[in-house]
């Protein structure tokens, strides 16, 4: 059985290119080493794509990926790197649903920084 990643979206705010990023389990500190829903990014596509349909094809398209509904904004610089908390939400909506989700949520994004050009992070 291979390992299932989730996968999020990243748009750069600066390019307004999309990028898939995936995590890995990343157990809390302390004795335990229990996982608890715990998630460390491991990457995220590098070039990024023009739009978020491509984004979204290229995830569902890669057998080890999850889709979850998370967009983040991200300025471009530096990389990526996050921890969260994902949980029940690995056992949620269908990929056709998450991606009708994604789409909608991702123009909006899009409106929000076109309507005030100063911010680079959503």
């Amino acid at each position: 059985m291979k390992d299932i990643y989730p996968t999020c979206i990243l748009l750069n705010t600066l390019t307004k290119r999309w990028h898939p990023i995936a995590f890995r389990p990343y157990p809390l500190p302390g004795p335990s080493g229990e996982n608890h829903g715990r998630y460390k990014s491991i990457g995220e596509h590098r070039e990024g794509f023009g739009t978020i349909e491509e984004a979204l094809q290229h995830i569902n398209g890669t057998e080890e990926f999850r889709l979850v509904g998370n967009i983040y904004g991200w300025d471009g610089k530096d990389v990526p790197a996050m921890v969260e908390i994902f949980g029940p939400a690995l056992e949620g909506e269908s990929v056709e649903e998450l991606t009708d989700i994604i789409i909608k949520s991702a123009g909006e994004l899009l409106a929000y920084l076109e309507s005030h050009p100063e911010e680079t992070v959503a």
